[in-house]
Formats: structure tokens, C-alpha cells, sequence
């Protein structure tokens, strides 16, 4: 009810401004925490209100306050010209609505493809997964079709070709010894080795996703880029992650191969498997904390979790 202004003429208005935090079980002012200036924060801005009882006096007290009055008037002054597009950003909001409106058409698309294909119960996946491949499967086999014909989907088959061989480039020069990994191999092998290259040339990676964040890509792709090494490659917790999963990797699919085999070596290999799984839950996670806090140092990444 606390939602709903009753003003002396008889009308009811709608508290727009009014949100509410279920975490903190507190209300707050969403104009004034946009828009007022920080040293005239109050309550319902900065710590936010529960006090449940009192709450409508501190809504009027609040709502009369001048403070309250020009962040209301900055917001709807905001709105007014987002609607008319006068804004500063203007222009990088309409590259950001062509953007969604480009990737809402391509979903479409690819869920269409999806749909088909299940309902005729048929393989996605080939002995290749790259576009214009022999073998990569009916999926991609569909995609290049669409692509021949549709316009949107061949924008984006050449947005994927193009950042692919640009991006290519650049870790080539960045990453000694990196090499396009065949697909020829089981899917163990393939998580091994994509993993590997992580593990052990993370520092590297880190340089070459700071080239291209700071390079003269699209406004997109920086952005891609700066979200993998600030938020992935840059955080504590994915490289203790990317440790123990390429440790666990390992080992897994040394088993795999064993275990094909019909005899006893295979049966010692399964014991050896369960055994170093048992071990690893003792000493192994120590062990890789100290292997990522190496790999940390060397990146100047505090080895402490991020908070999310």
C-alpha cells in the first residue's frame, strides 16, 4: 500500500521512484540514488529504510524534500529525451538497439534450426565443428544454407569469420607455440588440450586480450575482450578453477584410454583413478592453490576470490 500516494484533492498516485531490496528487506529513493548529488544523501538513497511503522511520514518528508524534487525532474527530463534520442550517448544507443535487434533475429533463426532438427530426431554435430568444413554436421551444414539466402545470418557468419581470423592473428603473436588444435581426437583429448593451453600460457593470453582491448576493434568486440581478461582470465577463482580441472582432466583421460583395453591393467588403472581422486580431496586442492597463486603472481592478480 506503501506504493500508492494519496494526495488532499482525492487522487492516487503511483510511487514510482519507490524500489524495494528483497536481500535487505529495505525500501530506497531510485531517482535520488541516480541523480542527487552524494552530499545530500539520505535514508532512502544510501542505506535505505525498514522502518515499517513511521515508513509514510518518512515517504512525505522525503517526497516534499527539494533534493527528491530535482532527481525526479532529472529523470523524467532523462526519459523525455531517450524517447526524442537527444541524449550524449545517443548514438551508441542506437548501435546497441541494432545490436540487440541483430542477435534477437539470429537466435530466432538458430532456435528454428534447433526445433527441426529435434523434431526429426537428427545429429547436430560432425566429425568437424568449424563453419565451411567438410563433415562439421547438419547444424553448421544449415547455418552456411541460411546464410546463403538470409541476410542476417550472413552478417553474422561473417562477424564470426572475420573476428575469428583478426583475434587469430593476434594471439599467434602474443602466445608462442599456440596452434589450432584438430578435432580428429576423442572429446577427452579436445578438453585437455583446450584446457592446456590456458593453464599453461595464461600470462600470455592476458597480453593479448589487453592488445586487443585497447586496439581500434569495434565497439563489441573490445568489449568481449575486456570482460574475458577483467572478469575470467583476471580472477583468482578461474585460475584455481582452470588448475584443478586441468589436473582432474588428465588423469581422466590417461584412464580412459587404459580402461578400453579388456584386462587387468585396465582394472590397476581404475584403482590408481580412484585412489588419486581420494588423494586429491585431501592434498590436491592445497596443492593447486599454490600452483594458481604462482600463476596470480606472475599476472599481478591478487590471489584472493572475487565476489560476484
Amino acid at each position: 500500500m506503501h506504493y500508492i500516494r494519496d494526495v488532499p484533492n482525492g487522487e492516487n498516485y503511483d510511487r514510482k521512484w519507490l524500489v524495494y531490496s528483497v536481500s535487505l528487506d529495505k525500501v530506497f529513493c531510485f531517482c535520488c540514488k541516480k541523480f542527487a548529488k552524494k552530499y545530500l544523501v539520505g535514508l532512502l538513497v544510501d542505506e535505505g529504510i525498514n522502518d515499517w511503522h513511521n515508513i509514510s511520514d518518512r515517504f512525505k518528508s522525503h517526497e516534499l524534500s527539494k533534493q527528491h524534487i530535482e532527481s525526479v525532474a532529472s529523470l523524467v527530463e532523462l526519459e523525455k529525451r531517450l524517447k526524442l534520442k537527444l541524449t550524449i550517448d545517443a548514438s551508441l544507443q542506437e548501435q546497441v538497439n541494432q545490436e540487440k535487434k541483430h542477435w534477437k533475429q539470429v537466435l530466432e533463426r538458430i532456435l528454428a534450426i534447433v526445433k527441426r532438427l529435434g523434431k526429426n530426431n537428427l545429429a547436430f554435430r560432425g566429425d568437424c565443428e568449424k563453419l565451411y568444413e567438410n563433415n562439421n554436421g547438419i547444424f553448421l551444414q544449415m547455418i552456411e544454407l541460411l546464410a546463403e539466402f538470409d541476410f542476417t545470418m550472413q552478417e553474422h557468419v561473417h562477424r564470426i569469420l572475420k573476428a575469428s581470423t583478426k583475434r587469430w592473428k593476434v594471439f599467434i603473436d602474443h602466445v608462442p607455440g599456440l596452434t589450432v588444435k584438430t578435432l580428429s581426437g576423442s572429446r577427452w583429448e579436445i578438453r585437455v588440450e583446450s584446457v592446456k593451453a590456458i593453464r599453461f600460457q595464461a600470462p600470455e593470453i592476458k597480453e593479448a586480450l589487453n592488445y586487443l582491448k585497447n586496439s581500434k576493434e569495434d565497439a563489441k568486440t573490445k568489449s568481449d575482450d575486456e570482460t574475458l581478461s577483467m572478469y575470467n582470465i583476471l580472477n583468482f577463482e578461474f585460475l584455481l578453477d582452470m588448475v584443478i580441472w586441468y589436473d582432474l582432466l588428465c588423469v581422466v583421460n590417461n584412464a580412459r584410454k587404459i580402461l578400453q583395453s579388456k584386462d587387468m591393467v585396465a582394472i590397476k588403472e581404475l584403482k590408481f583413478l580412484l585412489s588419486f581422486l581420494q588423494k586429491y580431496r585431501e592434498i590436491g586442492f592445497e596443492e593447486a592453490m599454490i600452483e594458481a597463486t604462482k600463476i596470480a603472481s606472475k599476472m599481478e592478480v591478487e590471489p584472493v576470490s572475487m565476489e560476484k
